[in-house]
């Protein structure tokens, strides 16, 4: 089963059809069965990029081969100057063509990755120190490339400035902070660091990077989200003025997940007349789709436009069941 990764991506379905229609003329040259011909499809229709003498799948998993395609047009006209063009194993792939990409990625920022195990820094520490100190790299170089994503967030000064204007001061040391789907703790470490919130939790069934777990007031719950464990100990640390989710996870499944979970730490907190939020509470989330396609990007981008005000709508439920300290009083939100 054969992958096309096509880049521009809106040249995928012309280049998928015009193999497919080249394959249909070359069918009859090969012996019924060849590897990766379709003997049940018509070998003189083609119909379209997924349809002809081709096993083609739009899924990274569940392909056998990858043929990457890069087609290089001049800015000044719609006329190809280079098409650049290679094909490996699923395997290759990701392990191979992926891993370079990163490790070029990698070079554009500092970053030091962990290891996911032990939690302990990669690279390599200087022999006189235990193979287990982490000390030679400074706490605050992130753990992960998705630290810049958050920072980013951040570092936008107009979304600090209405923020501050809702919550009457500026964002930052008020309350505790939320992190979801933690592991290895980049966007932990911007809320430490960067948003200087003096506790955060961190949940996440993975290892935490040790640099950012042994941060002061960094707590790892290690665990779904949904176990009572997990529920109890977000309760403990509440009220939370900032909760965010970079979790690798379905949109579709996670939101029900994290929904679930803050019901659950809502009914602890009533019970104890705490609150779960400090209100306005800042939420950043990002949403994984299964597959990169337009046609599936697009399709998954409309059913969670469908259930995300019902989920939205159940969180800002929980805010408003909770009370805040406002000028040495009580107010009901």
């Amino acid at each position: 089963t054969l992958r096309m990764d096509v880049h521009p991506k809106s040249l995928n379905d012309t280049i998928c059809s015009s193999l497919q229609l080249a394959a249909t003329y070359h069918t009859i040259l090969l012996p019924s069965g060849a590897q990766g011909i379709d003997d049940t499809t018509n070998k003189n229709a083609c119909s379209g990029p997924d349809h002809g003498p081709i096993k083609m799948t739009r899924s990274a998993t569940n392909c056998y081969m990858v043929v990457n395609i890069v087609v290089h047009s001049l800015l000044t006209s719609n006329s190809i100057k280079e098409v650049f063009w290679g094909i490996s194993t699923n395997k290759e792939h990701w392990e191979d063509l992926n891993q370079r990409m990163n490790d070029h990625a990698t070079k554009e920022v500092l970053l030091e990755t962990t290891d996911s195990i032990t939690g302990y820094d990669r690279r390599k520490q200087d022999t006189s120190r235990s193979k287990h100190s982490s000390s030679q790299i400074r706490k605050e170089v992130p753990v992960s490339r998705a630290f810049y994503k958050l920072n980013q967030v951040f570092d936008d000064e107009h979304l600090l400035r209405t923020l501050a204007s809702l919550r009457k001061s500026k964002i930052g040391p008020i309350g505790a902070g939320l992190d979801i789907g933690a592991s290895p703790g980049g966007w932990t470490q911007v809320l430490h660091h960067k948003v200087k919130l003096p506790t955060v939790v961190a949940v996440d069934p993975g290892v935490l990077a040790k640099r950012v777990d042994e941060l002061p007031g960094v707590i790892h719950l290690r665990g779904e989200i949904t176990t009572k464990d997990v529920v109890d100990g977000i309760a403990k640390y509440a009220p939370y003025s900032i909760v965010v989710c970079d979790a690798c996870v379905d949109a579709h499944n996670l939101l029900p997940k994290i929904i679930e979970s803050l019901e659950g730490v809502n009914k602890i907190l009533m019970e104890s007349e705490k609150s779960l939020f400090i209100l306005p509470l800042c939420l950043v989330l990002t949403f994984k789709m299964p597959y990169k396609t337009v046609g599936s990007l697009n399709k998954n981008l409309e059913k969670l436009s469908n259930v995300l005000p019902e989920y939205l709508s159940r969180l800002a439920l929980l805010g408003c069941c909770c009370s805040r300290e406002n000028d040495g009083g009580k107010v009901e939100v």
